[in-house]
């Protein structure tokens, strides 16, 4: 089980008109998993359930994921 303190995310229901820009952030003190993260965030947010293409990534799944993008583009 991985664990994170930090995630960042996107609402699916986000106009795509203004690009791609994340719609919040959360942080705990203590690491939560990502099915953790998304309840929080729906708790944040006020919601029921997250709209459908919701996307919630954590800040090391980001540094990892651009790690990767630049050792790919060497």
């Amino acid at each position: 089980m991985i664990t994170n303190r930090e995630y960042f995310y996107r609402l699916g229901n986000e106009e795509p008109a203004t690009g791609f820009i994340w719609s919040g952030r959360i942080a705990t003190n203590k690491p939560v998993t990502e099915k953790q993260a998304r309840a929080l965030i729906r708790k944040t947010e006020g919601l029921k359930r997250l709209p459908a293409r919701t996307l919630v990534m954590s800040v090391s799944d980001l540094i990892a994921h651009k790690q990767a993008r630049r050792s790919a583009n060497r």
